[in-house]
């Protein structure tokens, strides 16, 4: 299943979509905007980056917590979350620590990960 979304992440940077349900997503049968042709503008240092809705805090020091602290942070939206962008969400969270417990979620079958252009990534699961 890693592999598919990697697959799918990869053809969706080059500006192919899969739409489940064409009629209804891409009702027009555009074909969808590729990094080349949209204007980005300047973009923000990743660790800069808190993508949360509101800051999370401090990073936990037991590490049932922070299993359970970034578990809770892939959740807060649908999209895939990097290494860097968890780390900014904690006030003080280790990087080691934090590639610990993404590492861990994926193993739980809490989060999956896949590489992107960008980098690996990952989200909750299910």
């Amino acid at each position: 299943m890693v592999a598919l979304n990697a697959e799918r992440a990869a053809e969706e940077s080059r500006g192919v979509i899969r739409w489940l349900r064409p009629g209804f997503q891409n009702p027009a049968g555009a074909k969808a905007a590729t990094q080349e042709t949209m204007d980005l503008g300047d973009e923000p240092d990743e660790a800069a980056v808190v993508p949360a809705a509101k800051p999370v805090g401090a990073w936990p020091k037991k590490p049932s917590e922070q299993f359970a602290a970034v578990r809770d942070l892939l959740s807060a939206r649908p999209t895939a979350w990097s290494e860097g962008q968890v780390r900014a969400a904690f006030k003080g969270a280790p990087a080691d620590d934090v590639a610990e417990m993404m590492a861990t979620l994926v193993v739980s079958g809490q989060a999956v990960a896949f590489a992107t252009p960008d980098g690996p990534r990952w989200q909750r699961a299910g």
